[in-house]
């Protein structure tokens, strides 16, 4: 099985939901047109006459010029949590957990959890978890394979099981505070 997982980081350049494209590209297309990927403004609309079409959203929702970050990893990253060892989660009985790795000084975490049958586990903070196998539940919905659980900076659940549940665990970096790098301008003259 493959997960993948695309969000704002640490460059602070976010990622633009689907509501927010979508508002953007009608907004754009009363000025251009969309065609081939680029997207081509109208004679006399200030800017760029052709521009990729995910700058020209991008751009038009940030209302600043779009800076791509340095890449950090030469290409993506691929985990075999096969080859990782359980380890029994102190204080948490019939959990243990496999870390995958953390990544960046915002923290982005993966890791695998294993719950024993019978097991219940409290978690909270800005996260995603995906089932994998197993059954359970969570306050009064299901669990199943490839539930998937997204919490929000103080938002909780409780797991419960009914059989041995794994789940993909991923932490997701706290950016709250990041400020994207604005261009230097002049406030008063």
């Amino acid at each position: 099985m493959t997960v993948v997982l695309q969000f704002g980081g640490a460059s602070a350049s976010g990622y633009l939901s689907r509501q927010e494209s979508k508002q953007a590209t009608a907004e754009l297309k009363q000025l251009g047109t969309f065609d081939g990927g680029v997207y081509r403004r109208n004679e006399g609309v200030p800017g760029k006459r052709n521009l990729d079409g995910f700058q020209a959203i991008w751009e038009h929702v940030n209302g600043r010029p779009l800076q791509y970050p340095k890449p950090r990893y030469p290409q993506a990253i691929m985990m075999d949590s096969s080859h990782y060892d359980w380890i029994a989660s102190l204080g948490h009985t019939g959990v243990e957990r496999k870390l995958l790795g953390m990544f960046t000084e915002r923290r982005t975490e993966a890791s695998m959890i294993r719950l024993a049958p019978g097991t219940g586990l409290n978690v909270s903070g800005r996260s995603i978890y995906f089932v994998c196998s197993g059954s359970g539940r969570t306050g009064s919905e299901p669990l199943r394979r490839f539930t998937a659980i997204y919490l929000d900076h103080d938002e909780t659940a409780t797991f419960a099981t009914d059989t041995e549940i794994e789940m993909l665990h991923l932490g997701m970096p706290d950016l709250r505070g990041l400020v994207a790098e604005q261009p230097h301008a002049v406030a008063a003259e």
